[in-house]
């Protein structure tokens, strides 16, 4: 089913969105997104956010804690990408293991 372009939901996001959507021309039911200088421009102030705020919950760290907590958080980034949970594991879903 293809969806009216003239629709208003489409015509927002073709208005407000932060992301070009191209049609993969091998496989017509894949789309090829990419950010926009607009969108670039939000990611790199939600980053540099981001890095703020970290910075300031872990000022009183020492050196040392930061790199644990680093290696840490980066082992449980790696494992949600890993298992396909994206943060759906069983942690996040409440169970225990």
């Amino acid at each position: 089913m293809k969806r009216d372009p003239a629709t208003p939901s489409a015509a927002v996001i073709r208005i407000q969105s932060p992301r070009n959507r191209i049609s993969w021309p091998p496989d017509g039911r894949a789309v090829l997104v990419s950010l926009t200088p607009h969108g670039r421009k939000l990611t790199d102030q939600c980053t540099a956010e981001i890095s703020r705020r970290i910075t300031t919950l872990t000022d009183h760290l020492t050196p040392t804690q930061r790199t644990q907590l680093t290696r840490l958080a980066t082992a449980l980034v790696r494992r949600a990408g890993a298992d396909g949970a994206g943060g759906q594991g069983p942690v996040a879903a409440g169970a225990a293991g």
